[in-house]
């Protein structure tokens, strides 16, 4: 098992991973550290704990919204396309990016 340590507004953390995932861990944390450090930019620093949660329901909102717009084109499908046809396998691109969302 690999390791990689990432830092979220300014803390480090350990994270364990399987051989090979380190540099996808590594963009994660990327990622997440920018969502935290606009958080903080713009509510203070609410403490490390408090602003990790914060993150995370920011972060569960998007993939929340990522679902419903995939149920909707689902749906809209099903109805004949409505305003326009969407093609299966952009839905399958959405749902896996939905998906990699919900379990990095």
């Amino acid at each position: 098992m690999a390791q990689v340590t990432i830092e979220i507004n300014g803390y480090a953390y350990t994270i364990g991973c399987d051989d090979g995932e380190e540099e996808r861990v590594a963009a994660l944390g990327a990622f997440l550290d920018r969502r935290a450090r606009g958080l903080a930019g713009q509510v203070g620093n609410p403490g490390e704990a408090r602003l990790l949660a914060m993150t995370a329901l920011l972060l569960a909102d998007d993939l929340h919204n990522a679902h419903e717009e995939i149920d909707r084109l689902r749906q809209q499908l099903a109805e004949g396309g409505g305003e326009a046809e969407i093609p299966e396998d952009l839905l399958q691109r959405l749902e896996t990016v939905a998906e990699r969302m919900e379990n990095p």
